[in-house]
């Protein structure tokens, strides 16, 4: 159960580092620099997406018994 929480807590932390350096990163990158990593970050997603599907698309399927 103490690892469960550690973790939580680990994650909870990372994401708030994350999201409190935000505006900094936005300064740093630019509205162009956004848009592109807006760009590619979409990219991503649905390369993720097409393979969730084409994974799906090979699982193997039981037979049906007559």
């Amino acid at each position: 159960m103490g690892a469960i929480l550690g973790s939580i807590a680990l994650t909870s932390l990372i994401s708030f580092w994350v999201l409190a350096g935000a505006g900094r990163v936005r300064q740093v990158m630019g509205e162009t620099g956004i848009r592109i990593l807006v760009r590619i970050m979409g990219l991503l997603l649905v390369a993720l997406a097409m393979q969730f599907f084409v994974n799906g698309l090979n699982r193997p399927r039981p037979h049906p018994r007559h």
